[in-house]
């Protein structure tokens, strides 16, 4: 078979030979160019994360069950890119081919009542399916076989295709990782709390929890350490109990440290710290001994030991850095979920089983978020704006949210942060996404072992692809995106067994032979692979198709499919089934109609006869009848002609009686109005007023008398407040002559100003050196460097390019001994020159051949070539590192030298500041000594007074003058008397005219009322008409009305009596009625029983043949597949049968259900299939496939990683198994990482990007 793929995919214009029989390996990449964005976070099985970019041939990537990938191969290239963005975590960038691993939605069933089903809905590849079931137990058994948490790998140019409700229900997702456990120097949970509520820089925590100060107390035991409290600051110190040798810290205290790969005694000597240094390196742990032992020397007072805690917290770059250092990271689940319970109980803040950690450090919240993640919980990063409480000022700061399953398992002390059990359904781990194009960009990707299954950065699961084959679009047409990239059509040509398929995407086309095309030729094909090649023929990768992993139903439709191949059975049944139903129904409809036909005849009773009520003869009874209605009708319409022209004339009657009481009402108001005017007239007469200009006068006279009265007030305050600034200014002169002696007493006496100026100067050159000083010796720690190692590292750089000429040498005469042959006869050696054989003039010896071999002088030189790039690179580091060390050593010495004692640089500080501080004090009195001498105006409080006085003056300057033409004669109470008696005389003036205006107002109102509602009755009733007329009126239609009324109720009753009557002829009609339809049921009953029970049999002679018609099948797939079974389980063998019933208990009785099931004994036991490892099921469907090939006749096989989960030697079974039982076809296998000496033909297929 051959096949030839152009612009298929990644095959520009390829063709394989497979052979026309035998076993053959398509063997290559798992991977396509499926890739990732440059720059997306993997993690690694070490716990670390690396760029994608930068992963090489060889690592280690973590997978999805906590155990390595390892890397076969990268690659790179262009594509077009997409993001996924997840709702919670980190989006990443992936290209178009790139396989997307996501969980679906769990399965579910419940009953529709619309439907009258059982639904089961489920995920399948990554597609929302739903079955119909009858019956609940049904339901959940098929339920039952459904995987719990399905998860499957699609392409994300197929998952764009989805529907939006498939896509709903498809999330990405996170897991959690196993670690080895690793000794660490610190307890988990005590690293956590001083990583939460400790101070950077010191080996204190705070806290006001009891019960947690006692449980670190409690931990402290064992590092002989203990806690002294300040208030609620907790500070680690050494316990006073140790018998340690003391040790001194960096401090400057004497004693014993260590520092840089050397253990230090130090002491103090005559003021000045000494030190001796015991290198590691060269002592071993006898270092610290000879530390020790020097020390005691010196006979110097013991001082504290070192603190273990802070010690730890530099060795592990904590001190003044705070993160979680990566062995804690990657330790075991106990110990991790011990750090996390540290930082909730001290930093954490925990409501609704959600745990909440802010921090200001980055990087601390970060590997904060990768513990929660490895823990399997959900963990989410995010940059937030915060006030600080203690400050008040905002700052951006970073949160991380955890929540998820088992968070009970966090062992937190306070009691309020305790968490528990998840109660939500929903998973926390899985998350919707969407997808957004972002167009032409580079990818990174590489091929892996195993599943393909690796984690992100931030613990997402996702996949590394598999390469697909276009047989199966060959033969059936399908498949998405099979154009390679850049391309607009492709075409696949499969030569097979005398046959040759030509198919084609766009155009859309196919030819078998050159002569049947399109649907002719795919008839040709479905002759030859039959309908069931994707179940008999073709094993996916994932195996979903497979029969083994099909539900018992779909197992029952394929092996009826089988068994009956020329029999629609499926329509035989259904319509057996459509004809029970029908009659079904029919007799249900009968029976029903007749039950209820006999429920209303038994309602019903033979009604009781009444007779005619108008005397007439049976022929007139309707004329009769039709006549008493017509009176009936007529006498009802006089009497409402009569009622409405009585409402008419009571109406008039009313409207009169109205307008006659408001006339008489108005008139009486008229003549009450006309009285009051005439008294209001008589009263205002009598009234005296001066008039308006005469009343402003009186006002103005009394007002010159009120300011005449503060004229004599403003004069006397006046006098006084003039003597009182005299006072003040004379006061205030005294004072600033005092002032200028102070200052001038107490300026510039402790130093001059110019004795300051060059103090300043000097104290900023000493703190310029001591910085310097400081800078110089931290950068003379950064470049220390071990001269005896590099001297080490030059003589072995000498030696090794030495050695490398020598091997290259030999590697010469090596490659030269190769074409070099030796007379049988003579021994002379002789070699091929310009296809001449020719002697050897200069001999080379046999020895090398014998002690030496080319490939391993290869190898040592290759060894050698990458030991001297190494140590040519690092060398001159290092030669650069020593000569900056000397460099700096020159400059530290050149600055002490300048000093007979160095300084202390805080205490230079502080005097600097206090000299600064009072030559500015200094000055300040200068600049105030200088205004007062040079200021002679007075104060403001002085100059605002005078201001004062000065208004002061001007206004009695003007009262004096407004009041000149003042008369003192005037008595001021009799004035005040006469103006208020003038005011009140005026304002009843005014209201006398106001209410005359008003009445005359309500005068003209109430003429007008009059006349209009006169004028309205006359308009409504033409005139005005007597009272009593009208009563007269209305008594006559009442007397006619009453006479019509006992005319209409003989009528009524006449009518009444002719309804019974009707009522009771309908009656005795419906009662006769049922009884006829009763006798007819009764005999379509018997006629519908009769036609459902011949249909009922029908239905049981049809099972009964498909029962007998599929226990053969059974027989026959069971007898097939064992042979398999056998060969592919040599060391445990294995029975698996399928039998056409399932066995259910229900308490000690056991039930047979009829249903398609399998029955599974191995290794002594009767086991389920989801008992089976990955590897026994993948062979147990393998054998079933293979034994229906065999049923089916297939031509082929195609088994794409069918052999993936098992190892080397069962790999070697399975194939040597194929070859024995399932000879003389073609079995074409897709597999990666195998032995290829076990097949009969490989094609090795290389990756493309």
């Amino acid at each position: 078979m051959k096949i030839t793929l152009k612009n298929f995919r990644c095959y520009e214009n390829e063709t394989f030979d497979f052979g026309e029989n035998g076993i053959t390996l398509l063997s290559g990449s798992s991977g396509a160019g499926k890739c990732m964005g440059k720059d997306t976070i993997i993690l690694m099985y070490d716990g670390t994360r690396k760029k994608i970019q930068d992963i090489k041939e060889g690592d280690l990537i973590m997978g999805d069950d906590s155990t390595p990938r390892s890397v076969l191969s990268t690659c790179k290239g262009e594509d077009m890119m997409y993001e996924v963005i997840p709702t919670k975590g980190r989006p990443y960038i992936v290209n178009s081919k790139h396989i997307l691993t996501l969980k679906g939605n769990r399965p579910c069933y419940n009953f529709r009542k619309n439907r009258n089903k059982w639904v089961v809905r489920y995920m399948k590849n990554s597609v929302l399916k739903s079955k119909q079931f009858d019956g609940q137990d049904d339901a959940y058994d098929f339920y039952q076989s459904l995987e719990k948490e399905p998860i499957n790998d699609i392409c994300i140019e197929d998952y764009l295709k989805l529907g939006k409700t498939n896509q709903r229900y498809n999330y990405t997702f996170h897991v959690g990782v196993d670690f080895e456990e690793k000794s660490v120097l610190l307890d988990p949970y005590l690293l956590g709390i001083w990583l939460g509520d400790g101070t950077s820089k010191e080996s204190s925590i705070t806290s006001v929890d009891d019960d947690l100060i006692d449980y670190i107390k409690e931990i402290l035991i064992k590092y002989d350490l203990c806690l002294r409290k300040n208030k609620i600051t907790y500070t680690i110190i050494n316990s006073e109990e140790s018998t340690d040798i003391s040790h001194s810290n960096t401090s400057g205290e004497q004693g014993v440290f260590f520092n840089r790969g050397h253990w230090v005694a130090q002491w103090k000597e005559n003021g000045k710290i000494k030190g001796k240094y015991f290198s590691v390196k060269k002592n071993g742990e006898k270092a610290k001994v000879l530390a020790i032992e020097y020390i005691k020397t010196k006979e110097l007072i013991p001082k504290k030991r070192r603190n273990y805690f802070t010690d730890t917290l530099k060795k592990l770059k904590l001190w003044g850095n705070k993160h979680i250092p990566h062995v804690y990271k990657t330790n075991s689940r106990e110990n991790r979920l011990k750090l996390l319970a540290g930082l909730i109980d001290t930093d954490g803040y925990v409501y609704k089983n959600t745990i909440e950690i802010c921090q200001k450090r980055k990087q601390l919240a970060e590997d904060i978020e990768y513990l929660a993640l490895s823990l399997g919980f959900m963990a989410v990063f995010k940059q937030i704006e915060k006030i600080c409480t203690n400050t008040g000022v905002t700052g951006i700061y970073y949160q991380v949210t955890i929540f998820g399953e088992n968070l009970n398992d966090i062992p937190t002390i306070i009691k309020y942060k305790k968490l528990h059990q998840r109660c939500q359904t929903k998973r926390a781990t899985v998350h919707g996404f969407k997808v957004n194009k972002i167009g032409l960009g580079d990818y990174y990707g590489f091929e892996l072992d195993g599943n393909g299954r690796y984690l992100m950065g931030d613990f997402k699961v996702t996949h590394n692809t598999s390469i697909l084959l276009g047989i199966y679009f060959a033969l059936f047409g399908t498949g998405s995106k099979l154009a390679m990239y850049g391309k607009s059509s492709c075409t696949v040509t499969l030569e097979f067994d005398g046959m040759t398929i030509t198919r084609s995407k766009r155009p859309n086309r196919l030819v078998v032979n050159s002569i049947y095309e399109d649907d002719a030729g795919q008839s040709v094909i479905d002759k030859k692979f039959g309908d069931s090649f994707k179940t008999t023929g073709y094993i996916s990768q994932n195996a979903s198709d497979s029969f083994i992993l099909m539900s018992p139903i779909e197992k029952l439709g394929f092996l009826e499919k089988f068994a009956f191949q020329d029999i629609n059975l499926s329509r035989v049944k259904k319509r057996c089934k459509d004809l029970i139903k029908e009659r079904n129904e029919n007799l249900l409809k009968t029976t029903s109609q007749l039950e209820m036909a006999t429920l209303m005849l038994e309602e019903l009773s033979e009604p009781e006869k009444i007779e005619f009520p108008l005397k007439c003869s049976k022929k007139n009874r309707a004329k009769a009848i039709n006549n008493e209605t017509i009176r009936s009708k007529n006498t009802c319409t006089l009497i409402k002609r009569y009622k409405k022209k009585i409402v008419s004339l009571q109406k008039e009657l009313h409207s009169l009686q109205v307008l006659n009481a408001q006339i008489t009402s108005k008139k009486d108001s008229l003549d009450s109005i006309v009285e009051k005017l005439a008294d209001m007239s008589l009263e205002e007469s009598t009234i005296e007023y001066d008039g308006d200009e005469k009343l402003q006068e009186y006002q103005d006279q009394l007002s010159i008398l009120i300011s005449l009265r503060e004229l004599t007030l403003l004069q006397e305050r006046y006098d006084e407040d003039v003597l009182r600034l005299e006072n003040m200014k004379e006061n205030e002169k005294v004072d600033k002559d005092e002032k200028i002696k102070s200052i001038e007493d107490s300026i510039w006496q402790e130093y001059t100003k110019n004795d300051c100026m060059a103090t300043i100067k000097d104290y900023q050159q000493i703190i310029k050196d001591l910085e310097k000083l400081d800078d110089l010796k931290t950068d003379l720690d950064r470049y220390v460097v071990d001269e005896d190692q590099l001297a080490k590292y030059i003589e072995e750089l000498a030696a090794a390019k030495d050695t490398i000429e020598e091997k290259k040498k030999l590697l010469d005469k090596l490659e030269m001994q190769q074409e070099i042959f030796q007379c049988p006869s003579c021994s002379v050696q002789l070699r091929f020159q310009d296809d001449d054989l020719q002697i050897l003039e200069n001999s080379i010896t046999t020895e090398i051949h014998e002690q030496e071999d080319i490939d391993m002088v290869s190898n040592e030189i290759d060894k050698l070539k990458r030991k001297i790039r190494s140590l040519e690179s690092s060398i001159p580091i290092k030669q650069n590192k020593l000569e900056r060390h000397k460099e700096l050593s020159k400059s530290i010495q050149l600055i002490t030298e300048q000093y007979e004692e160095i300084p202390d640089l805080s205490e230079m500080k502080k005097d600097l500041e206090y000299i600064r501080s009072y030559k500015s004090s200094q000055e300040e009195l200068d600049r105030q000594l200088t205004d007062l001498k040079s200021n002679d105006s007075y104060s403001s409080t002085i100059s605002s007074f005078e201001k004062s006085l000065r208004k002061q003056a001007l206004k009695i300057k003007g009262l004096k003058k407004e009041n000149k033409k003042y008369d003192k004669d005037i008595d001021e109470e009799e004035l005040r008397l006469n103006i208020i008696t003038q005011k009140r005389n005026k304002e009843k003036l005014e209201s006398f005219s106001q209410e005359t205006r008003k009445l005359n107002s309500e005068k003209i109102t109430y003429e007008k009322d009059i006349k209009s509602c006169t004028e309205e009755h006359t308009e409504k009733y033409k005139k005005i008409r007597d009272v009593s007329t009208l009563e007269g009126k209305i008594q006559i239609n009442l007397s006619e009305l009453s006479a019509l009324e006992k005319k209409q109720e003989e009528h009524r009753v006449n009518v009444e009596n002719i309804e019974k009557y009707q009522e009771y002829k309908k009656a005795l009609d419906t009662y006769n009625s049922w009884s006829t339809k009763i006798e007819t049921l009764k005999k379509e009953e018997i006629e519908c029983r009769k036609l459902y029970a011949s249909a009922t049999l029908l239905k049981e002679k049809i099972l009964e043949a498909e029962s007998i018609a599929m226990l053969n099948v059974i027989s026959s797939i069971n007898t097939h597949t064992q042979g398999y079974l056998e060969a592919f389980f040599p060391d445990n063998p294995i029975s698996v049968k399928l039998v056409p019933f399932k066995e259910t208990k229900s308490g000690k009785t056991v039930k047979r259900k009829p249903q398609i099931n399998l029955e599974i004994e191995y290794k002594g036991m009767e086991a389920d299939i989801n008992m089976l490892s990955g590897g026994e099921l993948s062979r147990v469907i393998l054998s079933f496939a293979l034994a229906l090939g065999e049923m089916f006749n297939t031509p082929m096989m195609l088994l794409d990683e069918c052999t993936a989960s098992l190892d080397q030697e069962l790999t070697g079974v399975v194939m040597d198994g194929i070859r024995e039982l399932f000879s003389g076809k073609l079995v074409l296998i897709i597999a990666h990482q195998v032995v290829k000496g076990q097949f009969d033909k490989v094609i090795q297929i290389g990756t493309k990007d």
